[in-house]
């Protein structure tokens, strides 16, 4: 009773702080603290009889979690700029439209490529009739080789697309093209979560551009209907991947939930994501015999290392080894990865190191909205959301979005363009420029 006296306080402390030091609900801070304390909570409930936390398990997620805190308030201290939002983002439509096509046609290529890949493999057809196949090979498909990138292509697709639509206040052919294909695209890759986490993203998109600072009714109406929707693509998609806990699921043998209420073992799939990580980090540290130095945190540099042979191990993006805590289980929350890197002092540091470069993002963006700070800050909150599950900050997914929209963000920038034509037209009085160029 007494940590869910604790677990509950902090949540109201870290909201507290949130309005109090950047007078914002939508902080890097306040998504940390909440996702954190709820999935905690959700934890305490007990639905499943989980392996008890040991303390030093608590003393790093509480330790995790108060360095990312104090970074984040490290980082306002840092800066006494406002962080008043601008009237508009600085964008040029023009510029952003042929983005749009350019990352559409893209991205297609690369997934018309995984497409003919996955049908030499497994056939089309068992993505309809039995793509628990598919989803069981993940060694397989999670190595996409040249055309990763490509295929990667889609999240800043989806990002460009609805930024076009806030800003222009409608819905075009290309927008609508480049928000339904992104969609349907991630049935490809057999992965409940990038859709969660491109919905996630798509929402901080929304609440950045237009201003909102509170839960109002519009907010919490979105918020309430989009986790409705990805409920339902959870339990629909987990049931064809055959993940679903089910009546003849010896996986969930210990739930304390009724056997014979469907509605509860339906709903136990989704609790178990939200609370298995916590005893599964728990395991997962006994099996770190030696420190990784930095492959896990800073992954695709270590790729990149890799691949110019200065490494001789290779590093991989992820570890597939599943845990029974009771129940069987592969995701152990982004302090096993600063835990294998640089053990305890890994977990206590470098979250907050983390929060001080996300809040100085979200910070710039308050200040000077462009297309780069916008949609980096809404990955980042996307992605600080998931950091009960795992570690993405650290993927190629985040890194090829960010690297994109900076692209995308100084093309279609309305002051870049400015400077660009102010430049052109001092050349062309000085002569610098042939007359066929203009």
């Amino acid at each position: 009773m007494l940590i869910d006296v604790l677990i509950a306080a902090t949540w109201v402390a870290g909201v507290y702080l949130s309005k109090r030091i950047f007078s914002d609900m939508f902080t890097p801070l306040c998504v940390y603290v909440s996702t954190w304390c709820a999935s905690l909570l959700l934890y305490r409930m007990r639905l499943v009889e989980y392996s008890v936390l040991e303390p030093k398990t608590w003393l790093l997620i509480a330790g995790g979690g108060a360095s990312f805190c104090l970074g984040c308030v490290l980082s306002r201290a840092r800066s006494n700029k406002s962080t008043s939002l601008q009237k508009r983002i600085i964008v040029s439509l023009p510029w952003l439209r042929p983005a749009i096509l350019v990352l559409l046609v893209l991205d297609l290529i690369g997934f018309a490529l995984f497409t003919e890949r996955m049908s030499d493999t497994y056939g089309l057809g068992t993505y309809f009739t039995d793509p628990s196949i598919i989803r069981a090979d993940a060694q397989e498909w999670t190595r996409a080789g040249a055309i990763g990138p490509l295929i990667l292509l889609c999240y800043p697709l989806l990002a460009c697309s609805l930024i076009y639509i806030l800003e222009s206040r409608k819905l075009s052919w290309l927008s609508a093209v480049g928000l339904i294909v992104p969609v349907a695209e991630t049935y490809l890759l057999t992965d409940r979560l990038n859709l969660v986490t491109f919905g996630t993203c798509s929402f901080f998109i929304w609440i950045y551009h237009s201003k909102r600072r509170t839960l109002d009714r519009k907010v919490l109406c979105t918020l309430g209907g989009g986790l409705i929707c990805f409920l339902a693509y959870f339990l629909s998609v987990g049931a064809l991947y055959g993940k679903s806990a089910t009546h003849a699921s010896s996986s969930f043998q210990f739930s304390t939930l009724s056997r014979d209420s469907r509605l509860g073992l339906r709903m136990l799939d989704p609790y178990v994501y939200s609370t298995a990580s916590f005893p599964t980090f728990q395991a997962a540290m006994r099996d770190v015999d030696r420190l990784s130095w930095g492959t896990e945190t800073f992954y695709p540099l270590a790729r990149i290392l890799y691949g110019v042979g200065i490494l001789e191990r290779r590093p991989e993006a992820s570890d597939f080894t599943f845990y029974f805590v009771p129940i069987p289980f592969n995701t152990y929350t982004w302090l096993y990865f600063f835990y294998c890197d640089f053990g305890i002092c890994g977990a206590f540091f470098l979250p907050g190191l983390i929060g001080f470069l996300e809040t100085a993002l979200y910070r710039r963006m308050r200040a000077a909205p462009t297309i780069f700070s916008v949609a980096g800050s809404s990955a980042f909150a996307a992605s600080t959301a998931f950091t009960v599950f795992g570690y993405i900050q650290y993927d190629f997914i985040l890194w090829i979005f960010l690297i994109v929209m900076f692209i995308v963000s100084r093309r279609t920038c309305t002051e870049w363009n400015g400077y660009r034509a102010t430049a052109w037209n001092e050349l062309r009085s000085r002569g610098a420029v042939p007359p066929a160029w203009t």
